[in-house]
């Protein structure tokens, strides 16, 4: 039986290719489309994991503690550092809100959550609540969590600011240190006064049981001032048997934590000191090592930092200051004070003894005497030597009629070739007579001038207090007066007023 017509060759002819056309019209698009779709799929999945991973990755491994929270404040997630900071495991934390939120942080974490969920990143400081119920300060950053355009969530970044805070503290309680210090050193007022006030400051801010400053003396050392436990002034000790020794000449600090262990154990020092921590650093006096200033304790110290060091080296070089100034006021004083070419007392000193004596004698009775001494046949020499060899031969003359006299009495110069002595605490006129005799001989023992032999006397005139008068200026007069009377009668001589 014969099919329908169009069923022939032809038709199969067109059927064939109408196959081939849908298959590689239609089909094979789709096909590749629906294999392309599947490709991309799987590798948009296989890129999220990576990136997942990756953010896993930093998330876990932020060396800043790091937390998530979902929209309601839920804790999702926290990485390892945020579990060693506030002691929780992540499981503890997960599921779990405001764990980590002391009461009086409320208001603005929940504050902080609200601004992040709307979009906006914050930072504000705080403290966590730890785990063992201690706070521990910290600087909070949230970051709003993101999916597609929408917020999900918030990351929780928590950097502790336990050891910012301590040096921030640190910092500013040496700035403290430094301005009260200052201000003492600075106050004015008696040199004694300003190092004792800077040493009491000094030993209570560095907690220590002794402080002491001691001036440097060839293998010695004397403390001049102090403070603490022990403190004798004057007391001298050998270089060798301190813990200082090690930093004289130094710029540095000496730390001694404890002489118990070495290497300070067998330190030869150990021997004679009783003190178990030890600072001490050298006072620089016109850049020269000129003494040492040390704090000791009885007990061990290891808490001694560099702002401790910091802070002694301030504390020494404004002690150093203070001695520097001492010493420059005695300077001008020894100059007030004294002849420059004898170097004996002058007459500003005698005038401030005799007052001194005055008052003394007026107290416990004791009498005493001035006597005047002025060279005889001086002028004459002076013309012939000229300045130079009479300078000599008064600086000559001053030395010995100091040694003529007592340790105890007053020899002073109080004009060109004139002298006083006063003559402490007389028991009579013999005692006048006494002196006064030795004296004479002290002025007219030879003296070689340029290879010339000089030869001088001396006429002496006294005046004793109370019977001859009663006031320093009246003393002077009268024993002047009896001075001009001694040379009047023949020189080389001794006259007492009446």
């Amino acid at each position: 039986m014969r099919g329908p017509a169009f069923m022939g060759p032809s038709f199969s002819a067109t059927v064939l290719v109408l196959a081939l056309a849908f298959y590689w019209f239609v089909f094979e698009p789709a096909y590749r489309g629906v294999r392309g779709l599947t490709h991309w799929l799987e590798n948009r999945h296989e890129s999220d994991s990576k990136a997942l991973d990756r953010f896993s990755s930093i998330f876990d491994l932020h060396s800043d503690a790091a937390v998530a929270l979902d929209a309601h404040g839920r804790y999702m997630m926290a990485n390892a550092a945020a579990e060693r900071l506030v002691g929780y495991s992540a499981d503890e934390l997960v599921g779990r809100t405001v764990l980590l939120t002391p009461p009086k942080y409320a208001m603005t974490v929940h504050e902080s959550i609200a601004k992040a969920l709307a979009g906006e990143p914050c930072q504000h400081e705080m403290e966590l609540l730890c785990k063992d119920g201690s706070l521990c300060p910290a600087s909070v950053q949230l970051i709003p969590m993101r999916e597609g355009d929408h917020v999900i969530g918030v990351f929780c970044f928590m950097k502790d600011l336990t050891e910012t805070n301590r040096t921030q503290r640190r910092e500013r309680m040496q700035r403290d240190r430094f301005r009260a210090v200052s201000i003492l050193a600075a106050a004015g007022g008696e040199v004694d006064a300003i190092i004792q006030g800077t040493l009491k400051f000094a030993i209570q801010t560095l907690r220590a049981d002794a402080a002491n400053v001691a001036l440097l003396h060839d293998d010695t050392m004397t403390i001049v001032h102090g403070v603490g436990e022990a403190y004798q002034r004057g007391i001298v000790i050998p270089v060798g048997r301190s813990f200082s020794r090690h930093v004289i000449g130094s710029r540095e600090v000496l730390v001694v934590r404890d002489a118990a262990e070495e290497p300070w154990a067998s330190d030869e020092a150990r021997k004679w000191q009783p003190w178990r921590s030890f600072l001490a650093t050298t006072l620089f006096i016109e850049g020269v090592p000129a003494g040492i200033l040390s704090f000791a304790s009885r007990e061990p110290r290891g808490e001694f930092d560099s702002g401790d060091q910091d802070f002694m080296l301030v504390v020494a070089a404004l002690i150093a200051s203070a001695l520097e100034r001492e010493q420059r006021e005695q300077q001008l004083n020894e100059m007030a004070f004294v002849d420059p070419l004898t170097t004996l007392p002058n007459r500003a000193y005698l005038n401030e003894q005799l007052e001194l004596a005055i008052a003394g004698s007026r107290r416990d009775g004791h009498p005493f005497a001035i006597q005047y001494v002025d060279l005889d046949g001086f002028k004459e020499i002076n013309d012939r030597l000229g300045h130079v060899g009479g300078d000599h031969v008064l600086s000559v003359i001053g030395a010995r009629l100091k040694m003529a006299a007592r340790e105890s009495d007053v020899v002073a110069r109080v004009g060109g070739d004139e002298f006083v002595v006063l003559q402490t605490r007389i028991e009579g006129d013999d005692a006048i007579t006494r002196l006064a005799s030795r004296l004479v001989n002290a002025a007219t023992e030879p003296i070689i001038v340029s290879e010339e032999v000089v030869r001088l006397g001396a006429s002496i005139g006294v005046a004793r207090f109370p019977v001859d008068a009663q006031s320093a200026e009246d003393l002077i007069r009268c024993a002047d007066e009896a001075m001009y009377r001694a040379k009047r009668g023949g020189r080389n001589r001794l006259e007492i007023y009446a």
